[in-house]
């Protein structure tokens, strides 16, 4: 029996866990990280279409930010490290600091997310969190209030 999910044939790896097509992935980091600002009050505005260089609006009630979302569905091995790739378009352009505000990184399978201001990772092709150990990114884990 072949599974399916959205039409297509999902792959396994071993130890019979399947593989999420990107775009899934993606999609569930975003619905998790609209979820928990929803929950904190925040207002979530999504553009139509694929255009824009971010994600999301969040409406804070004193100030509207640009939020583009990068989601990493599981860590590398055990050790708690999780890779983000920070490019967009078909050939892989860097953001810069007109695009956005913040990155929203989100561990998928522990549910966590990283804030990151855009000017920590402006120009840089990948990013790397490491859950619980003292990082350059981990003063941003759950980091709502600077929003």
């Amino acid at each position: 029996m072949v599974l399916r999910h959205a039409g297509r044939a999902l792959r396994q790896a071993p130890g019979n866990a399947l593989i999420l097509p990107a775009k899934t992935i993606g999609a569930a980091g975003e619905q998790l990280f609209y979820s928990r600002a929803l929950r904190r009050g925040y207002n979530v505005s999504i553009p139509i279409g694929d255009n824009s260089r971010y994600d999301c609006l969040i409406d804070t009630s004193t100030k509207i930010h640009r939020i583009q979302i990068k989601t990493a569905s599981k860590q590398e091995g055990h050790s708690g490290r999780y890779g983000f790739s920070l490019k967009h378009g078909s050939v892989g352009h860097t953001y810069d600091g007109q695009d956005f505000d913040f990155f929203a990184l989100v561990c998928l399978d522990v549910d966590v997310l990283y804030i990151v201001p855009m000017r920590e990772l402006e120009g840089r092709t990948t990013a790397k969190v490491r859950r619980g150990v003292e990082t350059r990114l981990e003063q941003y884990r759950e980091a709502w209030s600077q929003l």
